[in-house]
C-alpha cells in the first residue's frame, strides 16, 4: 500500500521490534515482502553502563524500542 501511494520514495526495506520477535523470522519476511527485514537494536548508539550493556547485547534487545525512542523524546524537549 505504501509503495502504490508514494511512487516516488518506495521502501526499500522495514525495521522489525518488540516482544515477538521470536515468532518472526526476519529473512522469511523479507522474502515474503521482497524488502531487507532487520531487527533493530535500540541500544545502537547509546553509551550503556555495564548492566545495561548485558541486556542491550542480549536477544531481547527489540523489547526496549520504544521505551528508547521515549527517552530520546523527553531528553530532546
Amino acid at each position: 500500500l505504501y509503495n502504490s501511494t508514494h511512487p516516488r520514495s518506495p521502501l526499500k526495506g522495514v525495521w522489525l521490534c518488540g516482544g515477538g520477535q521470536y515468532v518472526v523470522f526476519e529473512e522469511l519476511l523479507g522474502r515474503l515482502l521482497g524488502l531487507e527485514a532487520r531487527w533493530i537494536n535500540p541500544f545502537r548508539y547509546f553509551t550503556c553502563s555495564k548492566k545495561l550493556g548485558q541486556i542491550a547485547s542480549d536477544s531481547y534487545y527489540g523489547q526496549y524500542a520504544v521505551a528508547a525512542g521515549l527517552a530520546i523524546r523527553g531528553a530532546a524537549q
